[in-house]
């Protein structure tokens, strides 16, 4: 049982050490020498304990994941089923975290030469973004679909913003762009029509 703890702990430094070495210098640069280095362990133990790149990429996601899923847990805590204060957690906290941002950069150019991390990071998404869409329709007898829209778009306006501030790009008015993701958010914001809605109100 003291091994098994001692294996676990040896594991955790080297993806710790391996999510440092991903947000200094980007998953393609980075070696298993790096990863070593970082974590003060032999090469070998690297690839004992963690395995080769492929399977450190995949246990990255899923720590992202986990590290996601228990975030947006305490946040649905504090919000206590205030929808407006969930919204303004999620771009005060979770898309203001700049060190998972430049890892999430990372996995998406990944997702280009690796189908299995692609899976993993539309699962990741796909879950947030439909834990959102029920969270703000508690309470609520809107539409389903408008709801779940304009979740995906104050989410996609949320993640793109941040993703561009972590690379240098900002926005000349940001508050303005947050009201308008809570607006989008809390169906405050009408959302255009689709050509289908629209030539039936124009019939």
């Amino acid at each position: 049982m003291a091994r098994a703890r001692v294996d676990a702990a040896r594991r955790e430094e080297i993806l710790e050490a391996f999510e440092a070495c991903v947000v200094r210098q980007g998953i393609e640069r980075t070696t298993l020498e790096d990863i070593a280095r970082e974590a003060g362990q032999p090469r070998s133990f690297v690839r004992y304990f963690a395995g080769n790149r492929d399977e450190l990429v995949a246990k990255l996601v899923d720590r992202l994941l986990a590290r996601t899923s228990a975030r947006v847990a305490k946040m649905r805590e504090r919000s206590n089923g205030d929808t407006a204060m969930l919204v303004r957690l999620y771009f005060e906290e979770f898309f203001s975290d700049e060190h998972s941002n430049r890892i999430v950069i990372e996995l998406w150019r990944m997702t280009n030469y690796s189908d299995d991390v692609a899976r993993r990071v539309f699962g990741l998404y796909d879950e947030i973004l439909h834990d959102l869409a029920t969270d703000l329709s508690k309470g609520g007898d809107g539409d389903a679909q408008a709801i779940f829209d304009g979740a995906y778009a104050s989410f996609s306006l949320g993640l793109g913003m941040s993703i561009l501030r972590s690379i240098g790009v900002s926005p000349v008015r940001p508050a303005g762009l947050t009201e308008l993701a809570h607006r989008l958010a809390l169906g405050q914001q009408p959302m255009p029509a689709t050509r289908e809605v629209q030539q039936k109100k124009e019939a």
